[in-house]
């Protein structure tokens, strides 16, 4: 079985045991992220680059005080969107890809409603055809991520 999903399978386990005990934060997040470009290339003197348009994603996660300072939690997101190569000046629309990627983070606050977060997960691409860069299909890479979040409370009676 893949070490990941012993670990993932631990995790939400003891999740619900765990949450009892603590104050559980659970989240859902709508949003678009930008990505660099997936390839650059040179052939025969002409540059070819490769590039996702911005992408909408929606995000899940959950988390819980692992200390007074100290959160962890964990995240599933999927982003979906169009890519295309630019040879020359010349765009090409090279049909659309998902990522889907799973993280599992620390957090803590800096100051009211700043909080640092870093996680280490996996992520993966769901090309539409098994074509071009994704002659092969796609794959699952290593993700790290480091970040601030910064939180406006929806209703502040649940907050």
């Amino acid at each position: 079985m893949h070490p990941l999903r012993v670990i993932a399978a631990a995790l939400f386990l003891g999740l619900p045991g765990i949450a009892q005990a603590q104050q559980p934060d659970f989240y859902f997040q709508l949003g678009a992220v930008w990505a660099a470009p997936l390839l650059h290339d040179n052939i025969a003197g002409q540059d070819i680059t490769t590039q996702q348009a911005v992408a909408p994603f929606v995000r899940l996660g959950a988390g819980l005080p692992l200390a007074p300072k100290i959160g962890v939690g964990l995240e599933a997101t999927v982003a979906w969107g169009g890519y295309s190569a630019d040879e020359g000046g010349t765009k090409t629309d090279l049909g659309n890809i998902t990522t889907l990627s799973f993280l599992a983070n620390l957090n803590g606050p800096i100051v009211q409603r700043l909080y640092w977060r870093v996680g280490i997960g996996m992520i993966g691409t769901l090309p539409s055809a098994d074509a071009g860069i994704f002659l092969q299909g796609g794959k699952w890479n290593a993700l790290f991520s480091a970040g601030l979040d910064y939180y406006l409370p929806l209703l502040t009676k649940f907050d």
